[in-house]
């Protein structure tokens, strides 16, 4: 009994909320492997667009997802709807991006759909940020194929990682 105890006690902190991830697919099916630890922080947008904003990327060179919201757009129970167009200079909603295999999607794009909503939202370190997806990135390039994205998110608030 005891062995069963610990044994469910490891598997429970196995993964920490800071490496959850999402699983992208391609328009046929086929799972994007995307491997890295998964950074969530909270910042500027650039160094001149002062507002607040969160963000998740799970990075490696050949392959990344990467995910930007303005703190003050989303909060539990807000639901983003795709395509949505987050403009540099001046930010709002939130955008799901994928760069794998010679492609590039988001949900920026024109024939993104589909739609994220939030679960848990804070900027404060150590806190959560949850949110459930079920959309399609459309391709950043003429002709290319979308991604598919059905999953859920919980990370934790950490520091910026570069």
């Amino acid at each position: 009994m005891r062995a069963l105890l610990l044994s469910m006690l490891a598997l429970a902190f196995a993964a920490s909320p800071a490496e959850a991830a999402l699983t992208f697919r391609h328009e046929d099916g086929t799972v994007v492997p995307i491997t890295g630890k998964v950074h969530v922080w909270c910042g500027k947008w650039q160094f001149s667009v002062p507002t607040v904003n969160i963000f998740v990327r799970q990075a490696k060179p050949e392959r990344t997802w990467q995910f930007f919201a303005r703190l003050k757009d989303i909060g539990p129970g807000v639901r983003q709807r795709f395509p949505h167009d987050l403009v540099s200079s001046n930010p709002r909603g939130a955008e799901l991006f994928t760069a794998s295999d010679g492609n590039e999607a988001s949900t920026a794009e024109q024939d993104a759909s589909g739609s994220m909503t939030f679960t848990k939202v804070s900027c404060e370190r150590g806190k959560t940020l949850a949110f459930r997806v079920d959309a399609w990135l459309g391709s950043e390039f003429s002709n290319g194929p979308r991604e598919q994205i059905t999953d859920t998110f919980s990370g934790t608030i950490g520091k910026r990682p570069f």
